[in-house]
């Protein structure tokens, strides 16, 4: 790291390892904050209406902020009805690749 630290290339590296560390460690906390908010309010509406979009209905009657709503890139969290869970596309915006974070519901 040092070798490099003149041309500032480490210093840079570093710095943007650790905001996309904090980056990801915030989304992981949305995602799982929203599958928790979807798991509480199953029992307040009819099972099937929470799960068949229960991201629009926790934005029409969950009380939750927008940022709840988007993940530490700017991209919507979504409801995978199949996996029955949330999910980030993470860093690189794009579905079923390692950098994807996720939480099940139930």
């Amino acid at each position: 790291i040092e070798r490099f630290a003149g041309a500032g290339i480490a210093k840079e590296s570093v710095s943007f390892a650790r905001s996309l560390t904090s980056e990801r460690a915030l989304s992981e906390a949305r995602v799982a904050a929203l599958a928790q908010a979807i798991r509480k309010a199953r029992p307040f509406v009819a099972f099937r209406r929470v799960y068949r979009e229960p991201i629009a209905w926790l934005r029409e009657h969950g009380g939750l902020d927008a940022d709840a709503f988007v993940d530490e890139w700017g991209r919507p969290l979504e409801f995978d009805g199949a996996r029955v869970s949330v999910r980030s596309l993470g860093p690189d915006g794009k579905a079923e690749t390692a950098d994807d974070l996720e939480a099940e519901v139930e």
